[in-house]
């Protein structure tokens, strides 16, 4: 693996966003493998793009254009969650620091 951010998507357990979605239950070891492989089939080959408040999601409803933030190049699953590795567009990287 090469460049980009190691960056938790999901914690292990049970998730509440601040934005009022969910709670999601992510469970443990064995449901996050099953989250990382559905994840992985529904994309293929193509990363899996990261924008801006979740513009991507909402773009039916909403007609904005939804810009990349990043691409996540690779999960991980680790104790505590589900992991991308993250490479960041030079704007984003900027916004982030």
């Amino acid at each position: 693996a090469t460049g980009g951010t190691w960056t938790m998507l999901l914690p292990a357990g049970k998730a509440a966003p601040r934005d009022g979605r969910g709670p999601f239950i992510v469970g443990g070891r064995a449901e996050m493998q099953a989250i990382v492989e559905r994840t992985r089939r529904y994309h293929g080959s193509t990363d899996i793009v990261v924008d801006y408040d979740h513009q991507s999601y909402h773009l039916d409803k909403t007609g904005v254009s939804a810009r990349a933030s990043g691409w996540i190049k690779e999960l991980e699953i680790r104790d505590d969650g589900i992991y991308g590795r993250i490479e960041w567009t030079a704007a984003a990287a900027a916004a982030i620091k």
